[in-house]
C-alpha cells in the first residue's frame, strides 16, 4: 500500500507543478527555461505557496523576486 500511496503523491505533485507552470504561462507569457527548471526543482510546499502567490504577479519580474526569497 505504501508504494501506491507514494506513486499517488508523486502524481499529485507532478500535476500541481504542471498546473502552476500552465497558469504562469497564461498569466505572464512563455517562461524562460531557467525559470521553468527552477520551478520544477521547488519542494512541494513551495509549489503550494507559489500556486497562491501567482495570483498577485503582474510580470515575470514579480515571479523572479518571489523565487529569490
Amino acid at each position: 500500500m505504501e508504494i501506491v500511496t507514494s506513486w499517488m503523491e508523486q502524481g499529485i505533485d507532478q500535476g500541481t507543478r504542471s498546473l502552476v507552470l500552465q497558469q504562469l504561462a497564461t498569466l505572464l507569457g512563455e517562461l524562460p527555461e531557467p525559470i521553468k527548471t527552477q520551478i520544477q526543482e521547488l519542494p512541494s510546499d513551495r509549489i503550494q505557496s507559489l500556486s497562491l502567490a501567482l495570483l498577485r504577479f503582474q510580470s515575470i519580474s514579480d515571479l523572479e523576486q518571489w523565487l529569490e526569497r
